[in-house]
């Protein structure tokens, strides 16, 4: 079974307002309503019905839009054992399923990803086949930054138009683009996606694209305190 590279949550240090709202840059992304071709739901093993609703209210917008669901058998809870039987995208499949038909959409349920990076790279040959140009994500809000820089360095090919996030609850904080510095959990969650970002980044797994100077900026003022 695949376990995590790196904990969900990471002890935050000390951050000025300035460090604050360049890791909220960085690790949140703002969403638009651009029209897109297709649109890729990254997979969750919390709150899915929650997603799946954000998901359907996403596609009611983009009656055209064809699907992708990816995400394999959940396996983070750090016991070694599966914390569902259930592949992430045939849950979120199965509930967007029941709220929309989308049976007359092109549709693709991918199960065996294990992470963001898989999750792209188990579905970019559909995509390349089918010729896509545009597309849009939904993940959860804090990894939406990082879900569009792995598009970037799987599909460089695709124009990802628009990221929707889900705002997630962890360890009973809300993690959101306005309030993750007030919970410690929260702090801690988005201070582990950071550290995410510039491990996978320096390594080549995602594309840093234009924040690559706000996190120079920001790692210089960190080590400077």
């Amino acid at each position: 079974m695949s376990q995590r590279e790196l904990p969900k949550v990471l002890r935050c240090p000390r951050l000025a307002a300035a460090d604050v709202d360049a890791i909220t840059s960085v690790c949140f992304e703002a969403a638009s309503d651009r029209p897109f071709e297709m649109l890729v739901v990254l997979g969750s093993n919390i709150e899915q019905e929650k997603i799946a609703s954000h998901v359907v209210e996403v596609l009611r917008r983009h009656p055209e839009a064809a699907v992708v669901f990816t995400g394999g058998i959940a396996n983070y809870d750090g016991s070694g054992s599966t914390v569902s039987q259930d592949a992430e995208s045939e849950a979120e499949f199965r509930i967007v399923n029941e709220s929309m038909r989308i049976d007359d959409r092109w549709v693709l349920v991918e199960r065996r990803s294990r992470n963001t990076l898989e999750n792209f790279q188990f579905v970019s040959g559909d995509i390349t086949k089918r010729r896509v140009q545009d597309i849009a994500l939904v993940s959860h809000s804090y990894a939406s930054g990082r879900a569009r820089m792995t598009a970037a360095a799987v599909l460089p090919h695709v124009n990802c138009v628009s990221c929707f996030g889900v705002d997630v609850s962890i360890g009973g904080c809300l993690v959101t683009a306005d309030g993750w510095f007030e919970c410690p959990t929260s702090r801690d969650v988005v201070w582990a996606e950071l550290t995410r970002i510039t491990r996978y980044g320096g390594r080549g797994d995602i594309n840093l694209q234009d924040k690559s100077e706000v996190i120079r900026d920001l790692e210089r003022r960190l080590v400077a305190t």
